[in-house]
């Protein structure tokens, strides 16, 4: 039969909360012990479906940050828009984590650096973004780190001004990023090579941030050969970074 013949079928049907749960177990009581009704209850609950589907209908639900970042790039008439759309995601990608911890990049400052990154906490590795407003590069990691961020809730991601941070520090190693945990740095990265290069993606990220164990992802965890020989000593680093904001 055609969709039309399947749900022109009048009144709904009615049935009852106690034979929809005892029909999700295989159990056909009530309404569904009828063959005949059965199917049309069936019929009925795949014609709201796909009326449903139909009425909420948006393009734009499925693309990623980085598709409508592109899309900001490409088109200037629909810019806010695309922006509104790229927050809306933000926020629902937050939402979907349900018992996020953090969920957003946090700007901070320098005052705020002991008690944000060095004290985090126990277990809770952070992400520090050294950027300048206006720098493209920062621009850019900053928008897969809002990403990360939201996907990733149980890590901490903040970003800071770097020369508020370390006075004169050299914009040629912008953007700049941190890895802390357990109040020890364990990472130091500058530029976009080690993201994957100019043509990095929000995946190019979060592998690097997987693979420095400051998330966790499943797929990217199967991915990842078995040895990963990442070095994490940057002793001499730290006690210079350390040295600025102490």
């Amino acid at each position: 039969r055609t969709l039309s013949t399947m749900f022109n079928q009048g009144a709904p049907i009615q049935t009852t909360e106690w034979s929809d749960i005892q029909y999700k177990f295989g159990n056909k009581v009530g309404k569904y012990a009828d063959p005949e009704m059965e199917q049309k209850i069936l019929e009925q609950r795949l014609k709201k479906i796909v009326e449903d589907t139909v009425d909420n209908y948006n393009p734009n639900d499925y693309k990623t940050l980085e598709q409508i970042d592109e899309e900001l790039e490409d088109s200037y008439d629909d810019d806010r828009e695309l922006e509104r759309l790229r927050q809306q995601r933000i926020a629902e990608m937050n939402a979907s984590a349900g018992n996020s911890t953090f969920g957003r990049v946090r700007k901070i400052e320098k005052v705020d650096y002991v008690n944000e990154v060095t004290n985090a906490g126990e277990g809770i590795p952070v992400v520090l973004l050294l950027m300048q407003p206006g720098h493209s590069d920062c621009a850019r990691l900053k928008r897969s780190f809002d990403e990360c961020a939201a996907k990733y809730s149980e890590t901490k991601f903040l970003e800071i001004i770097s020369t508020e941070c370390i006075p004169g520090f050299p914009e040629k190693q912008l953007p700049c990023v941190i890895i802390y945990k357990n109040g020890n740095l364990v990472k130091q990265i500058t530029g976009l090579n080690p993201w994957g290069g100019a043509k990095f993606t929000s995946e190019d990220v979060a592998y690097e941030l997987h693979r420095m164990k400051v998330i966790w992802d499943a797929e990217i965890e199967d991915s990842l050969p078995s040895e990963d020989p990442t070095p994490y000593s940057l002793k001499s680093w730290s006690t210079g970074l350390n040295r600025y904001l102490t």
